[in-house]
């Protein structure tokens, strides 16, 4: 396992065409009270998680993929107050399985960051609010998209941003609510 924050602050920076591979889950903000950073930035530079990536575990997390970095992983998973951004030309999240989000996770992917996902992407998974904005950016996933999925989620599509996906639905369950914007 690769586990940024664990039960303290943890930081982790891959950069300069650096690579990291995990053979296991990745965790970010892994127990209640932890904090943790994780950077991929830079032309070449890439995480491959084999597993589960998990941005707020117990803890809170933060993920930045900028300027040309890479990351991929099986399942992809943002909670508890956590948040992704995916940022810049060539840089890319690639998720081979689903992508969750739900208790006040959000995800931004901007400046011509994509976001991909083999499987269905849910937004507001359960009982709080997540946050979606592509803003001059590409999310696309080969299977539905529902947004509001027994919580409350929010989609933003911005500046010829552009999400595709197989089917989708807003609101997708008796007392879920969805919003999509664009």
């Amino acid at each position: 396992d690769l586990i940024v924050g664990n039960s303290g602050s943890g930081q982790m920076t891959i950069s300069s065409g650096g690579q990291a591979l995990d053979a296991f889950e990745t965790v970010i903000g892994n127990l209640a009270g932890s904090t943790g950073e994780l950077t991929v930035t830079g032309s070449g530079s890439q995480l491959r998680a084999l597993d589960r990536l998990t941005v707020g575990s117990g803890g809170s997390g933060t993920l930045l993929v900028a300027n040309g970095g890479r990351l991929s992983n099986d399942v992809g998973i943002i909670r508890s107050n956590s948040s992704v951004r995916v940022q810049g030309s060539n840089s890319s999240w690639e998720n081979r399985g689903v992508l969750n989000l739900f208790n006040n996770a959000a995800l931004v992917i901007e400046d011509g960051g994509t976001v991909s996902s083999v499987g269905s992407d849910i937004i507001g998974s359960t009982g709080a609010t997540a946050v979606v904005t592509v803003n001059d950016a590409t999310w696309s996933n080969s299977s539905f998209l529902n947004v509001g999925s027994g919580g409350a989620g929010l989609l933003s599509i911005e500046a010829g941003g552009h999400v595709s996906n197989a089917s989708a639905t807003i609101g997708a369950f008796s007392g879920s609510t969805g919003s999509v914007t664009v």
